[in-house]
C-alpha cells in the first residue's frame, strides 16, 4: 500500500514577498539601464548631427569661397565698357515733307577697358533740357532705344568707337538754348545705357549721365544713382 505524496513547501513558497521584491528591483534596474542606454544613444545621435552640421557648414564655406574666387577671375578677365566722350553735333535730317531740317544730336563714344571682347546687344539714351538739376527724374527714361545684337557689334579690348547717336527731345535745333545752358539758366543733360554680353555669357550694363558745363564741354554729372551705375 502506497502512502500519498505530501507537498513539501519550498523556501520561495514561504518567502513570496521577498521574491516579488527582488523581481521588482530587477525590473527597476532594467528600466534604469534602458534609460541610461537611451540617453547614451541620444548623446551619440546629437554628436553625429553636430558633426554632419559642421561638415555641411564647411562645404558651404568652401562653395562660397570657390564662387568668390571664380567671380574674382571673371571680374579680372571681363570687358568693361565706359563712356569716354560726348560730342554735340548738328546734322540735316530729311523730313516727311522732303525738306532737310537741322537736328541736334549727341554722339557717344565708348571704350572697352577690360581684357576680353564685349558683344553689344542694346543701347539707348535721352538728350533733354531741364530748368534745374532737381527737375531730372529719379529714374532715367530712355527715349531712344536701338537693338544691336543682330548687327554683330563687338568691341575688343582697348578698342574705342562711337556707336550711340541721341537726338534732342524736340528733334530740332536747340541752338537758342545754348547760351542759356552755358550760363546756367538751363541744364542740358544727355544720359543713356549700353548693354553688352561678355565671354562668360553674362549680360552687363553701363549707364552714364553728362551735363553741359560752362567750359562748353559735357562732363560727368552728379545725377541720381540710377543714372550712373555699372554691372
Amino acid at each position: 500500500m502506497c502512502l500519498p505524496v505530501l507537498a513539501i513547501p519550498t523556501w520561495l513558497d514561504s518567502h513570496q514577498f521577498l521574491a516579488l521584491w527582488i523581481e521588482g528591483i530587477a525590473l527597476l534596474l532594467i528600466f534604469i539601464w534602458d534609460r541610461f542606454d537611451s540617453a547614451g544613444q541620444h548623446k551619440q545621435t546629437l554628436e553625429q548631427i553636430e558633426v554632419m552640421q559642421r561638415s555641411a557648414d564647411a562645404s558651404k564655406d568652401a562653395a562660397i569661397a570657390a564662387k568668390a574666387s571664380a567671380d574674382a577671375i571673371v571680374n579680372v578677365e571681363r570687358p568693361w565698357l565706359l563712356v569716354t566722350r560726348i560730342n554735340y553735333i548738328v546734322l540735316p535730317k530729311s523730313q516727311p515733307s522732303g525738306e532737310n531740317q537741322n537736328t541736334s544730336l549727341m554722339h557717344v563714344t565708348v571704350k572697352n577697358f577690360g581684357k576680353s571682347p564685349a558683344w553689344l546687344t542694346n543701347h539707348g539714351g535721352t538728350f533733354t533740357t531741364v530748368p534745374k538739376d532737381k527737375d531730372l527724374p529719379r529714374e532715367p527714361v530712355y527715349r531712344t532705344l536701338e537693338p544691336l545684337e543682330t548687327w554683330g557689334f563687338v568691341l575688343t579690348p582697348g578698342e574705342e568707337k562711337t556707336y550711340l547717336e541721341i537726338p534732342h527731345d524736340t528733334k530740332t535745333m536747340v541752338n537758342d538754348e545754348f547760351t542759356d545752358a552755358l550760363e546756367g539758366r538751363l541744364k542740358w543733360f544727355v544720359f543713356g545705357f549700353i548693354n553688352y554680353r561678355d565671354s562668360f555669357e553674362h549680360v552687363r550694363e553701363t549707364r552714364f549721365c553728362y551735363i553741359l558745363s560752362r567750359s562748353h564741354q559735357f562732363i560727368a554729372s552728379d545725377a541720381p544713382p540710377k543714372y550712373n551705375q555699372h554691372t
